[in-house]
């Protein structure tokens, strides 16, 4: 048998190889999306990838291997969308800061299932929220903040209290309009869910950036029966 010919079937069973390794991880989330983790076994995702219940296990050592690697494979698409949306933005800028905020609540609306394994199913791949792998999108929130921090933009602070409230009002943003229903018009938008988490987040940036305390120097004017800021004094700043 020729070289050629060789070389050409490794290549054929490392694509089969990689192609029954991804079905085996999509099928898991599925299940563990529908029924939790208590639904996940090594034979039930076997035996709808069409696999045997011991070749399984050339591709994962375990289920709670198998639940890591899932996990893991959302954290890294988060990542991706996170960096690829604040690339091109400014350091130190409340506008990279919304770009990565927007980046999170497009993955959430995006890749629903993913965003449920990742938050809702316990995985060793998790631990402690100081310890989440480097692509979570943890990071890139200090890495923000610190640059906002560094640039004046943001008061001086401990940026992992910063990072960590930014990214609860980010993740309650999402979490609330995929369980709730906010549509109908002003504050909430007129669209979809996606339209509706856009529109309320650009509605919190103002009270993100400015705070919500009433200083004795703020003034206000009647625009439309809108109350509109004049002078605030900043909180965050």
């Amino acid at each position: 048998m020729s070289s050629t010919k060789h070389k050409r079937q490794r290549r054929n069973h490392r694509g089969k190889t990689a192609n029954t390794k991804t079905r085996i991880l999509e099928i898991a989330r599925d299940l563990l999306v529908a029924g939790g983790i208590q639904s996940l076994s090594m034979r039930a995702v076997a035996a709808k990838v069409g696999i045997s219940a011991t070749a399984i296990y050339h591709y994962f050592d375990s289920k709670q291997d198998l639940v890591d690697r899932v996990v893991e494979m959302g954290i890294r698409r988060l990542h991706e969308y996170l960096q690829q949306a604040i690339t091109s933005q400014p350091a130190g800028s409340l506008e990279k800061l919304l770009a990565l905020a927007e980046a999170y609540i497009r993955f959430a609306y995006e890749n629903q299932q993913y965003f449920q394994v990742i938050y809702r199913i316990r995985s060793d791949a998790l631990g402690r929220f100081e310890n989440l792998p480097v692509h979570s999108g943890y990071d890139l929130m200090r890495q923000c903040v610190g640059e906002c921090i560094e640039n004046g933009v943001f008061r001086s602070g401990d940026p992992a209290v910063i990072s960590t409230y930014l990214w609860s009002i980010i993740h309650g943003l999402v979490t609330l309009t995929m369980t709730c229903s906010l549509h109908g018009g002003e504050p909430y938008g007129s669209g979809d869910q996606l339209e509706t988490q856009m529109h309320l987040l650009r509605a919190f940036a103002p009270y993100i950036s400015r705070g919500l305390q009433v200083q004795d120097t703020d003034k206000y004017y009647s625009d439309e029966d809108e109350l509109t800021p004049i002078s605030i004094h900043a909180q965050i700043r």
